[in-house]
Parts: C-alpha cells; structure tokens; sequence
C-alpha cells in the first residue's frame, strides 16, 4: 500500500470512529445535556456534570440548588411538599461560584419560577473559585462554547461513561442519584467527629487557614460578582435564600478556627438580610434558629449533616414562610445566635469525652454569654 493510501485510509478509519463515538454519545447522552434518555440509562452520580443537563433536559417549576446538607431529600418528595413539580440539583461540597453557574443556567432556561438556594457559610471560604473535588469543575457544561462538542461528544471519557450508563440501566434515577445509603447519626458520632477535628487542625493549619481567609474575596463582593446580578435580571424569579440548621458545634468549629472567622459568619448572615431589603423577590429563611434541634447532636452525623427528617422540616418550614425574615430580625437572630453558641460551648468544653482546642478555650472565656 501507497503512503498516501495509507494515509488516506488512516485518515478515513480514524473519522469513521469519531463518528461512531460521537453519534453513539449523543444517542446515550449520559450527562442528559442534549436531551432527555431516549433509552434506558443509570443517571450519573457525577453531579457537576450532571447537573446542568437535568437543569436543561427536564421538566420543573421548582428547583433546589445547595451543598450535600440538602442531598438527602429527593425530587418526588421535594415535589409533594412545594405542591409543584420540583428538581434538588446539589454538589457535594459545593462551592458558591458553582451553585451561582447551576442558578444562572437554570433561571436562563425559564421553567423555574421559584429557585431555593442553600446559602452556607463555607461555600463562601474559599473566596469565588471553582472546585477540583473529585474532578476539575467543567465549566463547558455551564457555559457552553464552540468547544463543546469536542469535548463532550467526541470524548473518550464521555465513551466510557455512555457505556456504564447502560449497566443495568434504570438503577440511578432522579430521585436516587444523591442516594447516600444508610448513616449513623448521634451524639457519639459527632462528638468522635469533633475530637478529630480538633487533633488535625494543628497551629501550622489554623496559620494558613487565617492567611487564606484574609486573602480570599469577602462574601459580599462574591455575592454582588455572582448572584445579584442574577436577581436583577430575573424579577419574575421568586429566589428563596435559606439558613440551613447546622449544628451548634459547626459554629463553634469556626470559633475555634479564629474568632474572626466566627464573626464573618454572623456578617455573612446580617448581609443577607440586607438583600431581603434591596429586592422583593428575594426572601430569606433563618433556620439558624432552632436551638432544640441544633443543641440536640443527636439530630446530626457530623457538624454540619443533620438527619432526613430534619432536611423534610426545612422544606417543610421554608414554604410555609415560618422562617421569613427581614434585615432586623436576621440580625436579632444572630445576637441570639452568639449567646447559643457561647453558652453551649462552655458546657460542652467541661464534658469528659470531649478535646477542645486552647484557641477554643480562649475564645468561649473571653465571651459573655449574656451579650
């Protein structure tokens, strides 16, 4: 065979393949960018890339955009609280920059017409970045450019995951692809939790973490660059910002990292009441105030992570409206929030199985409880 033969039929081999990937991925379209399944198909658990193609692809007039706090409550029963037809679209350890791309295309697809948006504290830690956690944050998704077909439909990757797709298809649906099995909750859990915490954040990690934080964009420029916007542009959009109940020791974690960055969450609150002044189709719920449930460890298998029932009271709550509040309230509601966290604190500190941090120790003595 000629060179040029050769080169010829190399060439011709090689787009015959590409064409197959690429025919074969948009008929799958694992990460349902394109279109719903025409077959049956595993949803992936991959939920950066995922979401965006649920965002785009199915039908909804209600969705949930928040961090794995709001994982364990699918869309079936997400859709009989709300009385609408509603999607939870949450990324493990989601980060601000993320969940404010996810509202941004899911606003820009017009069948919300109600968006309720986790607003946690450390979503907004690491300042206005994307995530690599567990894979780099794949922005084509979000904003998709000439690229995208390239990167998507002609990917090998994307092979790969059409083909597990269709492994006993039908197993990972909407309403189980968050599915997380069964967890312990309890006070000895928490509390083994919170004894490691203190072990591992050692002084050289409390340095960096206090360098880090005073380098990083304040959240209230972050929420101005991402979200904002978002408000301006969609008044039809009822946007429903929500305090999830966290448990009082994940405040006090913060405590122990600096007293700063404690007060930068109760800051983080009072300046989200200020956008409840600012725009009538934003409104804010406080579930930072349910100390009986908050106090109770357990509610929680980690800090942060409280139990189903709680996550379906939250729901529960927000779309009643028992948690609306304004700019006064939120901030009342972060003076008694200090005093909770201060005054549990100094009792749990003095219980026998518990290790707490002489940054703590310093922080709680140094507070007045009755402030």
């Amino acid at each position: 065979m000629s060179t040029r033969k050769y080169i010829t039929t190399f060439m011709a081999s090689t787009l015959v393949v590409f064409a197959v990937v690429t025919s074969f991925n948009y008929y799958i379209d694992p990460f349902t960018y394109y279109h719903p399944p025409w077959t049956a198909i595993n949803l992936s658990k991959n939920q950066r890339y995922a979401n965006p193609g649920l965002a785009r692809n199915y039908d909804y007039g209600l969705a949930v955009v928040g961090t794995s706090h709001v994982m364990e409550i699918s869309s079936s029963r997400l859709s009989q609280i709300t009385g609408v037809r509603s999607i939870n679209l949450p990324f493990t350890a989601g980060l601000i920059r993320e969940m404010a791309e996810l509202v941004r295309l899911i606003v820009k697809e017009e069948k919300a017409s109600t968006v309720m948006l986790e607003m946690n504290f450390p979503s907004f830690s690491l300042g206005d970045v994307v995530s690599d956690y567990p894979d780099e944050f794949p922005m084509y998704l979000y904003q998709p450019r000439m690229e995208m077909p390239l990167r998507y439909l002609m990917s090998f990757d994307t092979l790969r995951t059409s083909m597990a797709a269709l492994d006993e298809p039908g197993q990972v649906t909407l309403d189980n692809k968050d599915d997380i099995g069964e967890r312990q909750y309890g006070r000895d859990r928490v509390v083994s939790v919170w004894n490691y915490l203190v072990r591992t954040w050692d002084r050289k990690r409390l340095e960096f973490w206090a360098r880090h934080q005073h380098e990083i964009k304040m959240p209230a420029e972050i929420m101005e660059a991402r979200l904002v916007p978002l408000f301006e542009a969609y008044p039809e959009v009822d946007f429903e910002l929500f305090l999830p109940p966290n448990s009082i020791l994940f405040f006090l974690h913060h405590a122990s990292l600096s007293a700063n960055d404690f007060d930068r969450w109760l800051s983080f609150r009072n300046m989200l009441g200020g956008l409840a002044e600012r725009f009538e189709h934003v409104r804010i719920h406080d579930l930072q105030t349910d100390f009986q449930t908050m106090t109770n460890l357990d509610n929680y298998r980690d800090l942060g992570h409280y139990n189903p029932q709680i996550l379906q009271r939250l729901f529960e709550t927000i779309v009643a409206g028992e948690a609306l509040v304004d700019a006064e309230t939120v901030s009342r509601n972060s003076i008694e929030l200090r005093k909770t966290v201060v005054k549990f604190g100094q009792g749990f500190c003095r219980q026998q199985d518990v290790e707490c941090s002489e940054n703590l120790r310093a922080w709680l003595s140094s507070q007045d409880p009755a402030r």
